[in-house]
C-alpha cells in the first residue's frame, strides 16, 4: 500500500473519530439529557406512544430517502448516480456540515463522492438545492409572520403595515430570483473577468423551469416532514394547543434557526434555545420542550451523521 494510501485512510478515521466523538460529546453534556430519556421511556410504555415513534423514525427515512432522490434529481444533470450512491452521499455530506456554521459544508461531502473532474459542478448544484431548501424554509416563516402579527392597537397598525409589505415584497423576490436562476449565468457571463469560471456557472442554465419546480416539490416534502416529526414530538410530550397554531410556531422555530449561526453539533443548544422562546407558554415545564428538540436532532442529524460516517470511509479521494 502506498504512501498516500495510507495518510488519507488515516484522515479518513480521524473525520469519523471526530465526528463520532463530537456526537457523544454533545449528547452526554447535554443538562436535560437524563429528562430527555425518562420521557421517552414514558412515552415508549403505551402502545399509542410506541406507534408515534414508528412513525416519527418512518418520517426520518422518509426524510432522507427524499433528499437522496433531491440530489439525484439535481446532480443528474452533470454525473449519474443510482439512488443508493445518491443516499451515500447525502449521508456523508450531514457528517462533513457536523464541523461547518449552519450546515454549509454539506456540498463538500456530497461532492467527495464524484469523480474529481465533476466535484466543481456538483457543489454547484448542490448551492442550488440549498438555495432552494432555504426558499422553502423562508417562505413557511414568512407567511407565518404575516398570521401572527396582528394588532388591533391603532398605534401599531402601520407597522404592520410596513412589516407584511417587506415580508411580501422579499418573498416575492426570493421566488422571482430562484426560478430566474438561469439569468444568473448569462449575468456571470456577461462579466469579462468572471469568465474563467464559466465552465462551472454553466451548471445554473441546465436546470428549467419545470426543473426547479420539482426541486421544490422535494423541498417542500422534506419541509412538511421536518413539521410533521417536531408536532409528533411535541404530541408525544405533552404539548398541544391546535394543530393550525403548532404548524405556525414550528415554521416560526425553523425560520428563526434559519437566520441564526449554528454548527450541527452545538445546533441542539440553539434549538432548545429558540423552542423555548416560542413553545414554553404551552409547555408545563421546559423538559417537554427540550426533549421535543433533543429526539429532533438526534433523529434527523446525529444518527444520520453516524451512518455517514460509515459511508465515508467508502470515497474514493483523486487517484485513490
Amino acid at each position: 500500500m502506498s504512501g498516500k494510501k495510507i495518510i488519507i485512510i488515516f484522515l479518513k478515521i480521524i473525520v469519523v473519530s471526530i465526528s463520532v466523538w463530537m456526537i457523544y460529546r454533545t449528547v452526554s453534556s447535554k443538562d436535560s439529557f437524563t429528562d430527555s430519556v425518562a420521557l421517552l421511556n414514558e412515552t415508549a410504555g403505551s402502545m399509542e406512544g410506541k406507534g408515534q415513534w414508528i412513525l416519527i423514525i418512518l418520517l426520518m427515512i422518509a426524510n432522507w430517502i427524499t433528499e437522496a432522490a433531491k440530489w439525484k434529481f439535481l446532480i443528474q444533470k452533470i454525473y449519474k448516480l443510482s439512488i443508493w450512491q445518491s443516499l451515500y452521499s447525502v449521508l456523508t455530506g450531514v457528517t462533513v456540515s457536523f464541523f461547518t456554521p449552519n450546515r454549509t459544508g454539506e456540498f463538500a461531502g456530497r461532492i467527495m463522492h464524484l469523480p474529481p473532474s465533476y466535484r466543481i459542478k456538483g457543489a454547484v448544484s448542490s448551492i442550488v438545492g440549498s438555495m432552494n431548501q432555504l426558499l422553502i424554509t423562508l417562505m413557511c416563516g414568512g407567511l407565518s409572520i404575516l398570521y401572527i402579527i396582528k394588532s388591533p392597537l391603532e398605534e401599531e397598525k402601520l407597522l404592520y403595515s410596513v412589516i407584511a409589505g417587506f415580508t411580501i415584497v422579499g418573498i416575492i423576490m426570493m421566488i422571482f430570483a430562484y426560478f430566474n436562476i438561469s439569468k444568473i449565468y448569462d449575468w456571470l457571463h456577461s462579466i469579462a473577468w468572471l469568465k474563467r469560471i464559466d465552465a462551472y456557472t454553466e451548471v445554473l442554465s441546465y436546470y428549467s423551469f419545470n426543473d426547479l419546480l420539482r426541486i421544490t416539490l422535494f423541498s417542500a416534502v422534506r419541509y412538511i416532514t421536518f413539521t410533521a416529526q417536531f408536532i409528533l414530538l411535541m404530541h408525544l410530550f405533552g404539548i398541544s394547543f391546535g394543530l393550525w397554531k403548532e404548524i405556525i410556531t414550528v415554521c416560526m422555530i425553523f425560520l428563526s434557526l434559519s437566520v441564526l449561526p449554528t454548527f450541527a453539533f452545538t445546533e441542539v443548544i440553539t434549538r432548545g434555545s429558540v423552542a423555548l422562546y416560542f413553545l414554553l407558554p404551552h409547555s408545563a415545564s421546559e423538559a417537554p420542550v427540550l426533549a421535543a428538540v433533543f429526539f429532533l436532532w438526534l433523529i434527523n442529524l446525529a444518527l444520520p451523521s453516524v451512518a455517514g460516517a460509515v459511508s465515508f470511509l467508502r470515497i474514493k479521494i483523486g487517484s485513490e
